[in-house]
């Protein structure tokens, strides 16, 4: 039987990792990449609980993440976030399926929940990230929201990850600004300008996409609000972005 691998990356994870850690107990390992600039016990957590252990410096969520498919053993690595929790069922079909052979990769429906609330819509019924990949056919690529590309099929789970995510503003706000940084660096390192009044239009555009064209009015007061931030989070990347670009043309 192959073996599977279960994959981590983390920065202050150590009370996430206490929850989801003993419901892998099915992986044949469990694989964890520190951020270096963990300030709480992850490690040793992840120490604790018998996985294989690597610190680094964060320099991007791929390279985190290819750290981590380099350090797993397993004939399959299956990745999770440290927020994510495996559904029922999970474990047993991707076990059937990774023996199958048809496959060289596997996309895992996620389910999420923000601010405490189950959204159904705005966008986050889409959310079917490849999760799982055989050894040596996929690598991850990208700066900010990083992609598995797998050098082959790939097929969908019907059991997926419960997502509990940005449970309170604050989670939300750390969030935003983390990802708007990030996005702007890369924008301006692909020498991209910023576009004239797109901080008026963006969050606008993304208003709309979140509430009316992916039903996120469906959802209730949490779908209105989760529709606005991020609304506010294309405002806030804008600007980023903008001012990134201004620091980088002065100083030539």
């Amino acid at each position: 039987m192959d073996r599977i691998s279960a994959a981590i990356v983390a920065k202050d994870e150590s009370a996430n990792l206490r929850q989801l850690l003993p419901m892998l107990r099915w992986a044949d390992e469990v694989v964890v990449v520190v951020d270096a600039r963990t300030q709480d016990a992850t490690a040793e957590t992840a120490r604790a609980y018998g996985c294989r252990v690597m610190v680094r410096p964060f320099d991007t969520y791929a390279d985190q993440r290819n750290a981590a498919l380099a350090l797993a053993q397993g004939d399959w690595v299956f990745w999770l976030d440290a927020d994510e929790r495996p559904s029922p069922g999970l474990a047993e079909e991707l076990r059937q399926r990774a023996s199958g052979r048809r496959a060289y990769g596997f996309r895992t429906p996620i389910r999420s929940w923000i601010f405490g609330r189950r959204l159904r819509w705005g966008g986050i019924q889409d959310d079917r990230p490849v999760r799982v990949v055989r050894r040596g056919w996929g690598r991850w690529e990208g700066v900010v929201h990083e992609r598995l590309r797998v050098r082959g099929r790939v097929e969908t789970l019907q059991h997926g990850l419960l997502h509990w995510s940005t449970p309170n503003l604050d989670a939300y706000f750390t969030k935003m600004h983390w990802y708007a940084q990030l996005e702007g660096r890369r924008r301006v390192e692909m020498g991209l300008p910023p576009q004239r009044l797109e901080s008026y239009w963006a969050p606008v555009r993304e208003v709309f996409r979140r509430l009316c064209w992916k039903g996120g009015i469906l959802d209730g007061p949490a779908g209105w609000a989760f529709g606005l931030l991020s609304g506010l989070n294309a405002w806030v990347s804008a600007r980023q972005h903008r001012r990134l670009w201004e620091e980088k043309t002065r100083m030539g």
